[in-house]
């Protein structure tokens, strides 16, 4: 089998697809009918998405770092080509057309006390576009308010 969008999951879309059928021939028949399970498994196999469909392409990613770290430059390594999943790779997807979220997360308490939430936005949206960067903070209760 050539490699495929299936290649990313743990199981093989073979194995994926004859425990669907088994669990489907469990479910309709009792199991002195040997047809259906051939049935189910082929009809199964012809419906499943074609890698031209995309129907298993992300709709969208999320990249997300801490503010703790070097965020701009982290969110950028994230967002390099190379660490999208092999069919953006292959050329089945386009790797331009892939929706991207840039978020940073700061944690109030343990996080850094000299982040500047406004900063970082404009630092983000400068580097990444206006409309795909957010900040959201943790812990930003304080204990009596809980």
């Amino acid at each position: 089998e050539s490699s495929s969008h299936h290649d990313v999951f743990p199981i093989s879309p073979r194995a994926q697809l004859a425990i669907s059928a088994e669990s489907a021939f469990t479910l309709t028949s009792s199991p002195k009918a040997p047809w259906l399970h051939r049935f189910r498994y082929t009809l199964d196999a012809s419906t499943n998405g074609l890698p031209h469909e995309m129907i298993c392409s992300p709709s969208v990613v999320l990249l997300i770092t801490s503010s703790s770290d070097d965020y701009i430059n982290c969110l950028a390594e994230l967002a390099n080509v190379h660490h999208l999943p092999r069919p953006y790779h292959d050329g089945h997807y386009d790797p331009n057309g892939l929706r991207r979220e840039f978020l940073v997360l700061h944690d109030v308490i343990h996080g850094p006390a000299d982040f500047d939430e406004q900063r970082a936005l404009q630092n983000m949206r400068n580097r990444f576009g206006a409309g795909c960067c957010n900040v959201l903070k943790v812990n930003s209760l304080t204990p009596q308010s809980v």
